[in-house]
């Protein structure tokens, strides 16, 4: 079975979040329900009515479970749907009924490390051995005059950007809990997502860095902070994301360096969606944090210029 939700002309649906966001502020936004087999034509049976003002899910994470609140008349079946009923169930965790405000993982603080940092985090002995992942990706970014940071140049923005998770997408994953600025210790809770799926991981900062650094007879001014996977999460390891300033040219650059495989899941149908996407969405992840950096940078520095010509007139 196929749903499906169709705009009523001549009206589209923006394809970004933002535009749609601003599209149902001005007028509701009428899509017609349509249901079909594999191969019988679509029929409608009902009626999608959006309207404004848009609101995130941060502070209520929204939950959706076809297996267990079906559309009446419309509970999904076949051989697809007997593999994603247990994923949902174990991706979600459905909260109680009487704990409809409970806090997701309240207990992060007990949580220890899922890995030893100092055998397999950067420059650990073991980190290269089997079924761990070593990458390093690095993204260059506006440059500035040799010499210190600019203030409020590409660096400066480029910090901020890192310091709040920013080039993070958020449908891939993002922070729900653990806001702030990044300090040695602190608990974060990302939520991952994948086709409609959700899952909880739990991470703890480890070190922040702020300081110049010479590497091969160059000093860079960095920086950075690091977290490393806590019990329960699908993965083990460790991710450095930085932004260095190299002084002698002026180049600025975005950085990740991360060590990291896959953590125990004792959930079958989970462990093996993960041994099939789980590598590439985590690669993925780093690309689009990539572009993320280089186009948020870019666009803070234009931003800047139109502020500062705005001053001046």
């Amino acid at each position: 079975m196929l749903l499906g939700a169709a705009a009523r002309r001549p009206r589209t649906v923006p394809s970004g979040l933002a535009a749609l966001a601003r599209a149902v502020d001005e007028r509701p936004l009428l899509l017609d329900l349509v249901v079909a087999t594999e191969f019988g034509p679509w029929e409608r049976f009902g009626e999608l009515r959006l309207t404004g003002p848009a609101r995130t899910d941060e502070r209520a994470p929204m939950r959706f479970d076809p297996e267990r609140h079906p559309v009446p008349g419309l509970r999904p079946a076949g051989v697809l749907q007997r593999l994603r009923a247990p994923v949902y169930a174990a991706a979600q965790g459905a909260a109680r009924p009487d704990e409809p405000a409970r806090r997701p993982h309240a207990d992060l603080r007990h949580r220890r490390p899922n890995f030893d940092p100092r055998e397999h985090g950067p420059g650990g002995r073991g980190r290269t051995g089997k079924g761990w992942h070593v990458d390093d990706l690095r993204q260059p970014l506006p440059a500035e005059p040799p010499g210190p940071p600019v203030p409020g140049g590409s660096w400066e923005i480029a910090r901020r950007l890192v310091r709040d998770y920013a080039y993070a997408d958020p449908a891939i994953i993002r922070r729900v809990q653990g806001a702030g600025p990044p300090e040695p210790g602190r608990d974060m809770l990302l939520e991952g997502r994948f086709y409609g799926l959700r899952f909880h991981l739990a991470v703890r900062v480890g070190e922040v860095v702020d300081r110049v650094v010479e590497v091969g007879g160059r000093r860079a001014q960095v920086w950075g902070w690091n977290y490393r996977t806590l019990q329960g999460h699908l993965e083990r390891g460790q991710m450095d994301q930085e932004v260095r300033k190299w002084l002698d040219t002026g180049e600025v650059e975005f950085r990740i360096r991360a060590v990291s495989r896959r953590g125990p899941i004792p959930n079958l149908v989970v462990r093996l969606g993960f041994m099939l996407f789980g590598r590439y969405t985590q690669l993925k992840f780093y690309r689009r944090a990539c572009d993320r950096m280089a186009r948020l940078t870019a666009s803070g520095l234009a931003e800047r210029r139109r502020a500062l010509v705005r001053d001046a007139g």
